[in-house]
């Protein structure tokens, strides 16, 4: 898990913030760094995922909480990368032609 920490501080942070500021500004944002952080996210969950369905000492109910808490974690960002991956815009913003 360390290693999943430090990819969060070192990469999924900061685009957090650029991201976050482009949005604010309407400006379309990089669609590249959409597919890089959407595909690191979505895989950096699975391992958690993994953890929580492999415990036996977690009842059921509490392994869907715990699910239904890291789920959109996961949805988004692999949304994201789809959007980014195909011809639309990332934000929906449609460009000049």
């Amino acid at each position: 898990f360390a290693s999943l920490v430090a990819i969060e501080i070192l990469m999924q942070l900061p685009f957090f913030f650029y991201a976050v500021s482009v949005m604010l500004k309407r400006k379309d944002i990089n669609k590249n760094l959409c597919i890089v952080y959407g595909s690191s996210t979505a895989v950096t969950l699975i391992p958690i995922f993994a953890c929580i369905l492999r415990d036996e000492e977690t009842t059921i109910g509490e392994k869907s909480i715990l699910l239904s808490f890291y789920l959109p974690y996961f949805i988004f960002p692999l949304w994201l990368t789809m959007i980014a991956a195909s011809e639309q815009s990332a934000l929906g913003i449609k460009k000049k032609k």
